[in-house]
């Protein structure tokens, strides 16, 4: 497997991170949040639901209050089980982690750019985004999903269609939304050059996933009498688009099984949808731009062991201004939108590449389809997840900016 091998270069990796500012700069900062987060031992209101459904593979599910039927399946439980097993280490272990991300990274931007010092303006571009240092210790799936994603970037480069097929397999324990890699895998195996035998990569690079996602179908249909891999979408819609497309929604759930439940609020989604077509639309374009720009004040104030009304996302949905903004939080999303639109015209720069036109047009494709499925909920959070690829391009667009500089 690609994250696995390599070793000699993931070394080459190491001693030269270790040996330049920047790289030492890095390894200060990675190591201040780990020694953070072991004193603090932040957590998220996610991270509570994870481990719940870990623990329900052997205590059975215990709704709480306020649950909906539908709570059940709403998360996958991989990310909780590898929260049990760390226990109060998890910082310390998710920052090992993070480093072998980041000289993952680095090798894989090597392979895709043609500029000498790609590597290391793609380490900048990670250590100037406050949500790297929070994601990188908190228990949160988003790191693990940071690696599992720069390892299928590796295989697709390297055409390798059954670690294709296994990473995203492990993405899709992690988090439903990876389903939408499956037809990603079978594009790349029909249309990327390299790989030969085209109808079997194809069918190699979508078996896994696919057997991952019936086992988790089969899963629910036998605990909940309703066959599903996840609510998530369902949950998602219900609490986020819905009430963006419609003013004034309000659900109730009245089922009294899963099945019930899952049939009508599929129902009561898709009939919304069809009523307002265009605020669909409007909602989740303006997603794709938030996304884009909101520079992760909730989590760095929730980090920071603040508490109170502050997603951006959530306030615009809503039609009103988080309660909870100081001058502090204004300055903060003024300075990383600033920032964020830098990082956005270097992206945009380097979004011309020398190396692989196919490959890059197709991470593209991706990077759409991930800020479309988001909408209403993409945050700086959601948005984590193409930091890899932003990484690239923005160290592409950086050097062909500034090549006297390089």
């Amino acid at each position: 497997m690609v994250v696995f091998s390599g070793l000699e270069e993931l070394r080459q990796e190491w001693q030269e991170l270790r040996s330049q500012r920047t790289g030492q700069l890095f390894l200060l900062l990675l190591s201040l949040a780990v020694v953070y987060q072991l004193w603090a031992q932040r957590s998220w209101v996610d991270t509570g639901e994870y481990l719940r459904k870990a623990e329900s593979l052997f205590t059975g599910w215990e709704p709480q209050a306020g649950d909906r039927i539908l709570e059940e399946s709403r998360r996958t439980p991989a990310f909780g089980l590898i929260v049990m097993a760390l226990g109060p280490l998890y910082a310390l272990i998710s920052g090992l982690a993070t480093l072998m991300f980041i000289l993952n990274q680095r090798r894989w931007v090597r392979q895709l750019s043609s500029y000498k010092r790609a590597a290391e303006w793609a380490t900048v571009f990670f250590m100037l985004h406050p949500l790297t240092w929070i994601y990188a210790v908190v228990p949160m799936p988003e790191l693990w999903c940071l690696l599992l994603l720069v390892a299928w970037l590796q295989a697709i480069v390297s055409s390798r269609s059954l670690s294709m097929s296994l990473y995203v397999a492990a993405l899709l324990a992690f988090k439903p939304v990876f389903i939408l890699l499956i037809p990603l895998n079978a594009l790349a195996a029909l249309w990327l050059p390299g790989f030969k035998q085209v109808w079997k990569s194809l069918l190699v690079s979508c078996l896994i996933p696919v057997l991952v996602f019936a086992g988790g179908w089969l899963m629910n249909a036998q605990s909940m009498g309703v066959g599903h891999y996840s609510s998530m979408g369902v949950c998602n819609a219900i609490e986020y688009n819905l009430p963006s497309y419609e003013s004034g929604f309000h659900y109730e759930e009245k089922a009294s099984s899963p099945a019930e439940a899952l049939s009508h609020s599929q129902q009561v989604i898709r009939a919304v949808m069809m009523e307002n077509p265009l605020s669909v639309l409007r909602v989740h374009f303006r997603g794709l731009l938030v996304g884009l720009f909101d520079p992760g004040r909730y989590d760095a104030w929730s980090f920071l062991g603040a508490s109170g009304d502050m997603g951006v996302m959530k306030a615009l949905n809503e039609g009103r201004w988080p309660t909870a903004a100081s001058f502090g939080g204004l300055l903060y999303i003024l300075l990383g939108s600033v920032l964020n639109l830098a990082f956005l015209f270097f992206v945009i720069r380097g979004l011309r590449p020398q190396l692989g036109y196919r490959q890059h047009l197709f991470f593209g494709l991706f990077c759409l389809l991930w800020l479309g499925v988001v909408g209403p909920v993409a945050s700086a959070r959601y948005t984590l997840i193409l930091y890899p690829l932003l990484a690239l391009w923005f160290a592409d667009g950086w050097q062909r900016t500034f090549p006297s500089r390089t």
